[in-house]
């Protein structure tokens, strides 16, 4: 997990515009990538406290945020549990829960995920438009 929210750090969130002015920060950006909860709260909870519909999301529950026990993807005020109970893997899962489901990426997280799709994945890479800041870590990668 850490590998995917240092991502977040390296490929902040771009402005929005006129219609929403002012930036997230990358913490605030990871919030909406992955929420953390305590074992014992229940997730159900969770789910009915959403009151916005959201782009999918990974809801890690554990003891400490570094003591995760299961990953679940949170879509449309329903929890898809993860199949491995590694981050990575989750994330692949989520990653690819936005094709499944047909959604987009939340744009507070669009350079991590155009990343991803164009570096990791290899998807669309010639017709992506990609941020230039994702253009030049992806090249610095790549060379």
């Amino acid at each position: 997990m850490s590998s995917i929210l240092v991502l977040v750090h390296l490929l902040p969130p771009s402005p929005h515009g006129r219609k929403r002015p002012g930036q997230l920060s990358a913490k605030q950006a990871s919030d909406h990538l992955v929420k953390f909860i305590k074992t014992g709260t229940s997730v159900q909870v969770h789910l009915d406290s959403i009151m916005e519909r959201l782009q999918p999301y990974q809801l890690a529950v554990g003891t400490k945020r570094n003591v995760i026990h299961t990953y679940c993807i949170v879509i449309d005020k329903h929890a898809i549990p993860c199949k491995s109970p590694d981050s990575l893997a989750c994330f692949d899962e989520l990653f690819k829960a936005h094709f499944v489901f047909g959604t987009s990426y939340n744009p507070d997280l669009a350079n991590v995920y155009n990343f991803l799709q164009t570096t990791i994945y290899e998807i669309g890479v010639d017709s992506t438009k990609v941020n230039p800041r994702v253009a030049e870590v992806r090249a610095w990668m790549l060379h």
